[in-house]
């Protein structure tokens, strides 16, 4: 999978300040249950670089997992860009995790995980990584609502 990337503007009249605080606050209260973690953040900056995970539900040819990844986000006045990578797929055990997601084939083989799984895990991360988009954005554009 390639990496998410994108330059969204908001409201001109929001501070770098105000978007830091929610960048922030989003990271914390969207990934706290899977274990985010913050990895630096620099308020002056506006930067905040964390990982996150988003979980990945069983089918027929998939195990229940996860897929672990991370993402930075980088405010200025009136607009915010976010960056979201290294998509990896973690197993139950170590032995049925595929990996990271931009190869052709699960580093577990496909005897383990087959292609049609594999295709169907990298299509359910998609999803969960749009949602997260659309989550943020929205939060990011209505920090005055609140």
């Amino acid at each position: 999978m390639t990496p998410y990337s994108d330059v969204v503007y908001v409201n001109s009249t929001y501070t770098k300040n105000e978007l830091f605080a929610t960048a922030k606050n989003w990271d914390l209260s969207t990934f706290k249950s899977t274990g985010n973690i913050i990895q630096s953040e620099n308020k002056d900056a506006g930067i905040i670089i964390a990982n996150g995970s988003c979980p990945i539900k069983a089918t027929k040819n998939v195990p229940e997992s996860r897929i672990n990844f991370a993402f930075k986000i980088e405010v200025r006045h009136g607009r915010f860009k976010y960056w979201i990578y290294d998509f990896e797929h973690v197993g139950k055990t170590l032995d049925s995790s595929g990996g990271y997601l931009c190869y052709d084939n699960p580093s577990c083989g496909t005897k383990i995980l087959d292609k049609k799984g594999w295709v169907q895990i990298k299509k359910q991360t998609e999803a969960a990584v749009n949602s997260l988009i659309q989550d943020l954005t929205k939060q990011m554009c209505t920090i005055r609502a609140k």
